[in-house]
């Protein structure tokens, strides 16, 4: 079921789709956007990091911001969100007037830069921009599900995405996973 008034499935978006959100959005929204997009992060993690969790070709989610808080994920960086993060640390840079410390969060308040971001704020940011491009039944997990769904239609094992997903068994995640009507045709057109 699609999600309609908080309830049922995040959206799933293709690259189009999503190339065309990340255009609606400021600096703090693409960047925070691009990193779950590019990393299957929940928008809880994405928003509780730390520079001093972000290196070179990889970023961390330490066991303490993820949902069960039961295993640390080291997740590779694509070469886009490498390249996404970049642009975002020096605009932060500018907007806070110094270079960010290990400790600092990497999307912090425009205030305090010792608190990060609400997920209100980023829900309102991304239901603006779909109201705009007239998407319905996203929401910030959209981006998560998407990421999941596109490696698996890639033909990545499932067992490989579940690594860096962090999900507990290969049921939830599929039940992560959206097959498409083409998908479908296929595989009935296979049907002997």
């Amino acid at each position: 079921m699609p999600k309609s008034n908080r309830f049922g499935q995040a959206g799933i978006l293709n690259s189009e789709q999503l190339d065309a959100l990340m255009d609606q959005f400021q600096p703090l929204g693409r960047a925070v956007f691009q990193t779950a997009r590019f990393t299957a992060g929940r928008i809880s993690e994405v928003l509780a990091l730390k520079w001093s969790n972000l290196y070179d070709d990889f970023l961390v989610f330490p066991k303490c911001i993820t949902k069960k808080k039961v295993r640390t994920r080291e997740i590779p960086l694509n070469p886009k969100a490498t390249t996404e993060l970049a642009l975002w640390r020096k605009t932060w840079a500018e907007v806070y007037k110094r270079d960010p410390e290990p400790g600092d969060y990497v999307f912090p308040t425009s205030t305090d830069l010792s608190k990060h971001v609400m997920r209100r704020y980023v829900d309102r940011l991304l239901r603006a921009a779909c109201k705009k491009l007239g998407y319905n039944g996203v929401s910030t997990h959209s981006f998560r599900r998407s990421a999941l769904t596109a490696a698996s239609d890639a033909g990545l094992p499932l067992r490989h995405i579940m690594e860096l997903s962090g999900h507990s068994s290969l049921a939830v995640l599929q039940s992560y996973l959206q097959c498409s009507e083409q998908q479908k045709r296929a595989v009935a057109m296979a049907f002997g």
